[in-house]
């Protein structure tokens, strides 16, 4: 994957982390309207968001989209 993300321009890289994002937000809403899920879902989460890329902030974006998890 890192090769591949190598090869990609600015504007694509950006718009591939965007676009990851908002599935991921996506991912958070749904999970919050089904709560019994997020125990099945909480591990595979961190497993998105620890490889995240560092330089363009999209791992904190990850963990800031994270934090809206209510998982009470």
């Amino acid at each position: 994957m890192n090769q591949t993300l190598k090869k990609l321009g600015k504007e694509e890289l950006y718009s591939l982390l965007l676009e990851l994002s908002t599935m991921f937000e996506q991912i958070i809403k749904i999970l919050n309207e089904n709560k019994k899920l997020i125990p099945q879902f909480k591990t595979r989460l961190n497993l998105i968001i620890e490889p995240g890329c560092e330089g363009w902030g999209h791992k904190d974006t990850l963990m800031e989209i994270y934090e809206e998890l209510k998982d009470d």
